[in-house]
Formats: C-alpha cells, structure tokens, sequence
C-alpha cells in the first residue's frame, strides 16, 4: 500500500511538472459554437493542464482546472438587434454570400475586443501563458495579437469543417472540383454547371476575405496596435488547427499534418433520460421520431401554417414524436402521440433503441450525433452549412432532405414513411456509425495528444506546409495561368496585326499593279 502511495505520489508531481498553462480566448457569441470550444478547453483541463477562458457566455461545461471569465464588452449574435436577417429572408439568402453575413458583426466583435478590460488585463497582467487557444476564421483573426504580443504558440480551432479561407491559411488543397464550398448544396460529384458555380463561390469568397475584410480589419487594429504586422503574417503563428469533423461525417479529402479532425469530441456516453421522456420512448413500440431544427431559427419564427402541417402529419403516423421547441401549443392541438419539450437532451435521446429518426436541420453537431449514435435522418436545411449536410445524407444514403421551398404537408409524409419503411437508410447509417467511431484514439485523445505535441515542440513549425507563404492566388496559379492567358493573347493579337498589315499591303501592292 505504501509503495501505491509513493508511485500515485510520483505521478502527481510528474503531471504537475508537465501542466501548461493555456490561455483559451473565444470572441465569437454564437452559442452552438462554444459546445464544441469549450468542450476541447474542458478536455485539456482533465489532462492536467491549467486553462484560462474568455468568452461572452456563462460557463457551458465544468471540471477542474478551469477558469473561466465572462469576456466584457463583446456582444452575443441576437437576431432581434437586426444582427443577422431572420426567418424567411436567412433561408434564402445566396449561398456563396453566407459568410458576409458575419461581416458587420465581426466589426463589433473587433471594437468590443479592444474596448474590453479583459483584454487589456491579458495584456497586462504579466501572467505566463505556454499556448493560446482561439476559434480563428470567422472574423476572430484579431486573437492572434495576444499570441503576438505574449509570444506563444496557437492552436487554432473551428466548430464546422474546413472551408476555403481556412484552406488556404493552413496551406491545405482546395480541392474546388470535388469538395463543396462550406454554404453550397452540392455534392462531392458536380456537374459542369455545379463545378463552375463552387468556383465562383470559393474565388469569390477568397477574393473578398483578403481583399476586403482584411485590409479592413487591419486597418482597424494598426489604430490601436501600430506595430501590429500584417494578419496574414499573424494566421503563420497557428502552429495546428482542431476542426470539428471527422472523414465519416464530410468526404474524402486531403488534410495536410496541421489539420486534426476531432469530430464528435462533445459527445459524452448517454445519461439517464427524465423519467417522462423515457417512459414516453419505452412505451413507443412502433418507435420514435425525435424532431429539432435547431436554436438559430426557432419555431416562435416560423408561421402557424409550418406547425399545423407538422401537427397533421404527426397525428397520422404510428410512431410517437418528440418535438423540441418553443412555440407555445395548446393541450387540444398536440396529438396524444406527440410529446412537447422546451429544451431536450439531443445526444440522450438519439441513444435511446426506440428512437428510429431524426428530422434535423442539418447543423454540424446534429450530423455528428446522428452518426455516433447510427440514427438515420430527415434534414429540413436553413441556410449556412446545413444544405451542405444535408446533401451528404442523401449522398450517403443515410436519409432524406427536403428544401425548405418544397416542404410540404405531402411532401413531409412521403419523406417520413420513406425513411422509416425502408431498412436501407438504417442499415446504411449503422455501417456508417461503425466507421465514425473506428479510430486510432478518441477525439479527447488527440486533442491532449497534438496539444501536448505542440508543446513538447516549442509550436511545431515543421507541421506547416511551405505554402502558407504564398498568396491564395499564387497557391492557385491563377498568376501563372493569367501571364499565360495574357501571352496567348498577345501573341493571336500580334499575328492578327501582322495578318490584317499583310493582307492590306497585299490589297495596296494589287491596286498600285492594275
């Protein structure tokens, strides 16, 4: 017993000796975003590593080793203040201008950064930090003044998939032929048509980020911080990126060694339902569809013709139905099959054997958990990356999507026995789930693994490929393509010059002779 005391004693003060301090700093005030950010904080933190986070929103998750601060100044996303457009105007709005709808937001997140006694208290506070965490690429690229300023190592994350900005920062292909921009609804196989169309998107998007919002944000910070070098010198401090996927929840792509995908790192094993919702799932012997389209665009939003069809659709299917949501109901309009939930435990729900599909919106976490748990889907997509999900269900064969201009009381009934009457969809989800979870290490696993790696590496330079220093364009070639469309066509202008001068001496020459 002694000798047990003495080696637990050993390793205590060997974890201590290898604690980081880590300082995690979380601007954005999207909430599904810091599930994901504070989840990673979280896992660092039971590692052993002391961790320090900022952000706008009360503390999501707990454990030891955390502290976190309540990020003052910084403004939450809220649709009501006009932030972002609403329903319906969100659900059409092009896709290849999703991302300027964060534009103006990232204005405020910049001026409320600066203005923030937490920031300077960062900066001034003469603590020690070894790394910085930080969600980088949606207009948060200013957090990487404080790992300029305090000379420490990045790791870098994003709650979705990598998207092109992200691409091109980290040196990753592009892979504009067969990968969709983050906001289309294309597949992994496009058409002529589609192929031109992702390139407009992906040009256009790259264009404006380093030739707008870029020099706009710079601008902006030389204000406040004149010696501050040039942000795409900044985004060279990321020493990896942690993004929220995994090669069974996108397609197959290449992913150079700064890239880690940790997919799934916010599911925990399920918990023991309330006794209501899990009397209600035991007794559905026909099963149980659990239905959320998510918090962004809430179903107060939405007009009552979207809830009756819901309603009428429920009240005629076998199955019961769990609808998370906020639209307040009377007793007499919810059908004796359907049970109504303000708030639901998603993850709990999708765990349980009677729960036979999921109608989602098709956001990044609803896709994750989907595919953990093997549930098959129905996807109703709104606007950023759900159409993008939503495509990869029925590219998968895992469900169904139904735009939101073709949803229909028909149309939602068809989709509903579709998917619950043909094994295929389940099956195919099952195999799928089996997959996601096959890993060489869990998603905490390799967060404390490449985190620790960095460390142990003084930032790990040697993971970052060499074309992280070339412009998008020169990662492109589109310079060389472009010296070499300039030199065609000079040249077929100077042998059309030639060609005319020739054939009007040779007209010249015949009139002189007759």
């Amino acid at each position: 017993m002694s000798l047990l005391l003495v080696l637990s004693t050993l390793a205590v003060a060997v974890a201590s000796v290898d604690s980081a301090r880590i300082l995690g700093v979380f601007p954005l005030g999207a909430k599904s975003h810091h599930w994901y950010l504070q989840t990673v904080a979280k896992t660092l933190a039971q590692a052993g590593h002391q961790v320090e986070v900022y952000s706008p929103f009360p503390w999501l998750v707990e454990g030891p080793n955390l502290t976190h601060y309540e990020f003052q100044g910084l403004k939450l996303i809220d649709k009501s203040k006009g932030m972002l457009p609403v329903f319906p105007e969100i659900t059409t709005y092009p896709f290849y201008k999703c991302m300027d709808l964060l534009w103006p937001y990232m204005d405020d997140m910049y001026k409320g950064f600066k203005r923030s006694e937490d920031t300077k208290k960062i900066l001034t506070s003469g603590k020690k930090y070894d790394l910085i965490l930080t969600e980088i690429f949606n207009g948060q690229e200013f957090s990487l003044l404080l790992a300029h300023k305090l000379k420490v190592p990045v790791i870098g994350l994003q709650a979705y998939p990598t998207n092109s900005v992200l691409n091109v920062a980290l040196g990753n292909p592009l892979s504009i032929s067969y990968i969709p921009d983050i906001c289309t609804s294309f597949s992994n196989k496009m058409s002529l048509y589609g192929r031109a169309l992702n390139a407009f998107s992906v040009l256009r998007g790259l264009y404006l980020h380093y030739n707008y919002f870029y020099p706009k944000l710079e601008g902006m910070i030389r204000e406040d911080f004149p010696d501050a070098p040039p942000l795409e010198d900044l985004t060279q401090r990321i020493s990896l990126m942690f993004v929220n996927d995994h090669l069974t929840a996108d397609y197959a792509q290449p992913r150079t060694p700064n890239i880690i995908p940790v997919g799934g790192i916010h599911i925990q094993p399920p918990r023991p339902l309330p006794e209501n919702i899990k009397q209600f799932m035991d007794d559905a012997t026909a099963g149980v569809i659990f239905f959320c389209l998510g918090t962004y665009v809430s179903d107060e939003q939405r007009p009552k013709e979207y809830i009756d069809m819901y309603l009428n659709v429920f009240k005629n299917i076998k199955q019961k139905v769990i609808w998370k949501t906020n639209r307040t109901l009377t007793a007499e309009e919810i059908p004796r099959n359907v049970m109504i939930l303000e708030w639901a435990p998603q993850k709990d729900i999708l765990a349980h054997p009677r729960c036979k599909l999921f109608v989602t919106h098709g956001g990044q976490h609803s896709l994750l958990e989907a595919l953990y748990f093997g549930v098959p889907v129905i996807s109703i997509p709104q606007f950023f990356d759900q159409h993008r999900n939503s495509e990869f269900y029925v590219r998968k064969g895992v469900g169904l999507k139904i735009p939101l201009d073709e949803l229909s009381e028909k149309s939602f009934s068809k989709a509903l026995h579709q998917v619950l009457e043909s094994p295929s969809y389940g099956d195919n989800m099952k195999r799928l789930s089996a997959i996601f979870r096959d890993r060489p290490m869990s998603p905490a696993e390799s967060v404390v693994y490449w985190t620790e790696y960095v460390l142990r590496h003084n930032g790990a330079a040697h993971l970052r490929p060499v074309s992280t220093e070339l412009r998008w364009y020169q990662v492109l070639l589109l310079d060389i393509f472009s010296i070499l469309f300039v030199s065609i066509l000079t040249f077929v202008c100077l042998v059309y010059f030639l060609f005319q001068k020739y054939a009007s001496m040779g007209s010249f020459s015949k009139q002189k002779t007759s």
